[in-house]
């Protein structure tokens, strides 16, 4: 055995060529063929591609004219009155309509319909 010394947030490997030795994250990475889009859905894409985060994105769309399945959101909120729950509140893809003016890093979507697929529970008291 030989003695190899590893610093702090390496990792032990063996890269294509060569024996084995302390990885760089570079290093790893390029081993791994990882993006950083693979790593973290929340880090910067370096790709050249833009994600929509759609997380609980009916409350964070306030602008007039946007909808979801139809229902006009007040104070970027669909009210529970214009909910069927028989039909709104299943599981499903449910269809985001944005108005006009609607951007994504200063891009205009307001043409684009998002699709999202959420799980949803109703308590009933």
């Amino acid at each position: 055995p030989v003695a190899l010394t590893v610093a702090a947030s390496r990792i032990v490997g063996r890269k294509a060529t060569g024996g084995i030795v302390a990885m760089t994250v570079t290093e790893l990475k390029t081993l791994l063929a990882l993006v950083i889009g693979d790593i973290s859905i929340n880090a910067d894409l370096d790709i050249g591609v833009h994600t929509l985060k759609t997380d609980r994105v009916e409350e964070s769309l306030e602008a007039a004219g946007v909808t979801i399945d139809g229902v006009e959101l007040k104070d970027g909120k669909i009210p529970l009155s214009d909910v069927n729950p028989d039909v709104d509140l299943a599981m499903g893809a449910h269809n985001i309509t944005l108005g006009a003016g609607q951007t994504v890093d200063g891009v205009d979507i307001s043409e684009i319909g998002i699709r999202r697929t959420i799980t949803e529970m109703m308590v009933y008291g």
